[in-house]
C-alpha cells in the first residue's frame, strides 16, 4: 500500500475544530464529546440524546494500568478525524507515560452512533492498542478501564442489574428509577472485571490509581450509577491488543459470539474499525494545521 500525503496551513473542516464540542449524529439521536474526547478526570465531558430530548449520559471515558502500575486516565487525543458524521477516530501516544525502554505505545479509539430504529439506538467504542516499536523489555502488560457515568437530564437515580453474564457477555441494564422508560445497556465481551459505585466514587478512585476492578455494585437501587470494566492484555512487539464495548437506548444491543475464525469473543453489530482504507482522509492538528492522506493498494 502506498500513502500520498499533503499537508496544508489551515483546517477547513467545519467538524474538526479544536476546543469546540464534537457532535455526532444518526437520525434523530445525537452524541456530544468534549474537545479532548478523553482525559477530562472526574467532569462532565460527554452528552447522549437518543432524539427524545433527554440526555442520558454524563461521562464517557478510558483508563489503563501499564506494567501492573496504578490507573492513569487517558490523555487528550493527539488528533482525531470525524467521519461520515457519526463517526470519530481518535489517536494518542503513551510515550511521556511509559517507562518500557524502546516501545512506541499508541492507541485508536473509534466511537461510533447508529439509530437502528427511532428510539433504538448503539453507541460503540472500538479501542485498539499497539505497540509499533521494538522493546528490549520484551511485551507490555496492560489493563484497560472503560468508565461510563449516565444521568437522565440531570437525574441521579437509575437502578442498576445484570442483563446477561456468559462467556462472552457482561451487560449491564440502567434503568431511570424515576422514569423506567428511560433504559439504557453497557455491554461488553472478554472482560477481565467490573465495579459499579455511586458517583464520583468511582472515578475519584481510578483517578487515584488502582490496578485491579473487585466485581461489586450489582444489582444497585437508587444510586447514582458510574460503572467501568476492565481489560487486561499482553502486546507483544509490533503487536496490539483491541476491545469493544456498546452502549445503547431503548433495545440491548445483540450479544457477542465467539468468532469461528479467531476463536475469540466478538460483537457482531460493531462497525469494522478499518473503514478509512481507501478514502480520503483530512487528518486535523491542534496547531490547525491538517493533511490530506491518500491510501492507495499498491498490488
Amino acid at each position: 500500500m502506498k500513502k500520498i500525503a499533503f499537508v496544508f496551513l489551515i483546517c477547513i473542516n467545519a467538524l474538526i475544530t479544536y476546543g469546540q464540542p464534537i457532535t455526532l449524529t444518526d437520525g434523530s439521536a445525537s452524541l456530544t464529546l468534549a474537545p479532548d474526547i478523553t482525559g477530562t478526570g472526574c467532569g462532565p465531558n460527554a452528552g447522549f440524546d437518543p432524539g427524545n430530548g433527554i440526555d442520558q449520559l454524563f461521562a464517557l471515558d478510558w483508563y489503563m494500568s501499564i506494567e501492573g502500575g496504578p490507573s492513569i486516565n487517558f490523555p487528550p487525543a493527539t488528533r482525531f478525524d470525524v467521519i461520515n458524521d457519526n463517526t470519530i477516530v481518535a489517536e494518542y501516544s503513551f510515550f511521556d507515560l511509559i517507562e518500557v525502554f524502546g516501545s512506541d505505545l499508541r492507541a485508536v479509539l473509534t466511537i461510533t452512533i447508529e439509530e437502528l430504529s427511532p428510539f433504538d439506538i448503539q453507541i460503540t467504542q472500538i479501542l485498539e492498542v499497539n505497540d509499533s516499536a521494538f522493546s528490549i523489555d520484551g511485551d507490555i502488560d496492560i489493563k484497560l478501564f472503560s468508565y461510563v457515568d449516565l444521568d437522565k437530564n440531570d437525574e441521579r437515580t437509575e437502578d442498576a442489574k445484570i442483563h446477561l453474564e456468559d462467556e462472552c457477555n457482561f451487560i449491564t441494564e440502567i434503568r431511570s428509577t424515576n422514569d423506567p422508560s428511560q433504559i439504557c445497556y453497557y455491554a461488553v465481551n472478554a472482560s477481565d472485571g467490573y465495579e459499579i459505585l455511586p458517583a464520583p466514587n468511582l472515578c475519584e478512585n481510578l483517578q487515584d490509581g488502582i490496578t485491579d476492578l473487585n466485581n461489586t455494585g450489582l444489582p444497585l437501587n437508587e444510586g447514582d450509577y458510574t460503572q467501568a470494566v476492565q481489560f487486561n492484555a499482553t502486546i507483544p512487539n509490533f503487536g496490539y491488543a483491541t476491545c469493544e464495548t456498546i452502549l445503547t437506548f431503548g433495545n440491548p444491543p445483540d450479544p457477542a459470539i465467539v468468532d469461528e475464525r479467531s476463536g475469540k469473543c466478538t460483537f457482531t453489530s460493531t462497525p469494522d474499525p478499518n473503514f478509512l482504507f481507501g478514502q480520503l482522509v483530512q487528518n486535523c492538528n491542534e496547531d490547525g494545521s491538517f493533511m490530506l492522506e491518500i491510501e492507495v493498494n499498491s498490488d
